[in-house]
């Protein structure tokens, strides 16, 4: 099977209340080393936005003069920012999206752009905390389905690509109808525990028997829980977390009641989402 290649166009949505030095040097770092055009779309909610606000002016001031006579082509629009940032994207077929945080309360806003973003966009969600750090472990979810397994392969490419390595994660939960087949309270089950267990280590290993792992360092763990808490559990062990999206239509995208929804909400790791194609 085909998977996407890395990225040939990144845009970089200049939202109010949601830019930050982070998600730009990110930016600027990414289209470096993976050699992808950049471009800034600084977005207008109100009049009040375009006033005493230069996107251009900013990223001189923040990144310093570029070398080579600029960070990039700097677009600015109005409207609502998932919608405006994902028709710009598919204008000018950008490949990732880049956003920075934009907290309420707790966690990445989800409200809005971002699900917006990821029902309206077919590229990958990129979401970057305020802090950028570099990448040199990368943490990719797996459920072992066709989003989850591109998602592996899309993550793999990146580590490649960044010199970093590569753990993959392959979350499994028991039923409440599997029970154990041993001690005091053994009895008929419909599926004992240890062979869920049994099942799920050796399904993970099918799945990635003949994944070409090339030079890459990697790792293959297996836990036994949800899979969202899973990933979060190892985010201190890594610099990004990968995950893929099950959104393959618009209202599953906006509705995103899913681990890399519960991820993006909850993680101070930069995240990037990969839709399924």
């Amino acid at each position: 099977m085909h998977y996407p290649a890395l990225p040939e166009r990144l845009l970089v949505g200049v939202l109010p209340g949601r830019f930050c030095e982070g998600v730009a040097r990110r930016a600027v770092d990414l289209a470096g080393r993976l050699g992808s055009s950049l471009e800034w779309l600084h977005v207008l909610e109100g009049a009040q936005d375009a006033e005493g606000f230069d996107a251009g002016a900013w990223l001189e001031s923040t990144l310093g003069p570029h070398p080579g006579g600029g960070w990039g082509k700097v677009v600015q629009s109005s409207g609502s920012p998932g919608h405006v940032l994902a028709a710009h994207a598919r204008a000018v077929q950008a490949d990732w999206i880049l956003l920075g945080p934009h907290t309420r309360g707790r966690g990445f806003d989800l409200g809005s752009t971002a699900r917006t973003v990821l029902a309206k966009f077919d590229g990958a969600l990129w979401v970057q905390p305020a802090r950028c750090t570099p990448i040199r472990r990368i943490l990719v979810g797996t459920d072992l389905s066709d989003p989850s397994l591109e998602a592996v392969h899309r993550a793999h490419a990146l580590a490649a690509a960044l010199g970093a390595s590569l753990t993959v994660l392959h979350a499994y939960q028991v039923s409440e109808l599997a029970f154990t087949t041993s001690g005091p309270a053994a009895g008929p089950a419909l599926l004992s525990v240890e062979a869920v267990r049994q099942s799920a280590r050796l399904a993970f290993r099918r799945a990635l028997a003949a994944f070409p792992w090339g030079a890459v360092p990697h790792e293959l763990r297996l836990s036994e829980g949800p899979a969202a808490e899973m990933l979060l559990a190892r985010q201190e062990e890594h610099d990004l977390i990968v995950v893929g999206s099950h959104g393959a239509s618009a209202l599953q995208a906006l509705l995103l009641g899913s681990v890399a929804k519960r991820v993006l909400l909850r993680a101070d790791r930069p995240v990037v989402v990969f839709r399924h194609r």
